[in-house]
């Protein structure tokens, strides 16, 4: 089986996945009541016409969509600055409570999501790696972007500029974050990484006048590509205010901040499943996925192809990055 076919298959396996949480959540109902929900976009750009789709992009069009699809059932959207007061004032979060991140800092984000945000009146959180900001070239962890970067257009997958998030943030609705400078993977590196996530606040302070910073790690799957312990021990003893990871559940009333999860967004979720998702009905979609990824991989390599996936993860396990993690949802 080729990379491709597995990448495919993977794909099919997500929306199969929200497609059941969809069948869960209107059979059963919300069972993630009296939790927060936080999504996570990254770009936002229409397809380019002769080239495979933008990896994890959602375009403009289902953005609004998705959006509106969320105030139509009712949700209400929180900047996450309030949200963590909330949380350190012990107050209980409003039902059908959800958050808006952007994770990288795509110029996308100016272009194209932040128009939508004013026309909803909606806030939201970007994280940048700062080490890119203003840079002409992909960001070197994006691997359409740099495979495409001289057949796609530049606003597909160039970081944003210094102005852009000023522009931004004096607007009143987006919040500027962290997710750290250079976005490595520093697995077995928690010295490197506070150095590093340091650096960011650093720059987020003195170039935006930024105080109180927020933060997200990057690969920030708890127990796969996130080494649980001794990564967040490092976040703490920076300034940030909290490290949100990308573990697929809402954030329930005595989760720590440095261990909120968050819910990434594809260009095939609908208002259903991204309702599903917050309303409790997508935890074990992940724990699934990288099951059959794994098997699939073991598969593929069985038959001449690589099997990076599972060596990577058992790797990183040999490495005792964090253990995967098998508490419920609703502690987390």
């Amino acid at each position: 089986m080729s990379k491709n076919r597995i990448v495919y298959v993977a794909e099919l396996g997500k929306r199969a996945a929200g497609l059941a949480a969809v069948g869960l959540n209107r059979v059963f109902g919300n069972r993630a009541v009296g939790t927060l929900g936080i999504l996570a976009y990254h770009r936002a750009v229409m397809p380019v016409p002769g080239l495979p789709k933008p990896t994890i992009n959602v375009p403009p069009k289902q953005f609004r969509e998705q959006l509106v699809g969320l105030l139509d059932r009712g949700f209400q959207v929180w900047p996450l600055r309030h949200a963590l007061q909330h949380h350190a004032r012990k107050q209980p979060i409003p039902p059908r409570t959800v958050v808006l991140t952007f994770d990288d800092a795509y110029e996308s984000v100016y272009l194209n999501a932040w128009p939508i945000l004013r026309e909803l009146r909606l806030p939201a959180t970007v994280f940048v790696s700062t080490a890119y900001l203003d840079d002409d070239r992909p960001f070197p962890f994006d691997p359409w972007g740099v495979a495409y970067e001289h057949e796609a257009p530049a606003e597909t997958y160039r970081p944003l500029r210094s102005n852009q998030c000023r522009e931004m943030a004096a607007g009143g609705l987006i919040e500027l974050g962290v997710h750290t400078h250079t976005h490595q993977d520093f697995c077995g590196r928690p010295d490197a990484f506070q150095r590093d996530l340091q650096r960011s606040v650093d720059v987020l302070q003195s170039r935006f006048g930024v105080s109180e910073v927020t933060f997200a790690f990057p690969f920030g799957r708890r127990g796969r590509e996130f080494p649980v312990g001794e990564l967040e021990a490092a976040a703490r003893r920076t300034t940030v205010l909290c490290g949100l990871t990308t573990e697929d559940v809402p954030v329930g009333p005595n989760c720590d901040p440095f261990r909120w999860g968050r819910f990434n967004v594809y260009d095939w979720d609908t208002r259903q499943t991204l309702a599903a998702k917050l309303e409790g009905w997508y935890g074990w979609a992940p724990k699934l996925y990288d099951w059959a990824a794994c098997a699939l991989h073991s598969f593929a390599g069985s038959r001449g192809v690589p099997n990076r996936g599972c060596r990577r993860v058992a790797f990183r396990k040999r490495r005792e990055c964090g253990p995967v993690s098998s508490a419920p949802w609703s502690s987390r």
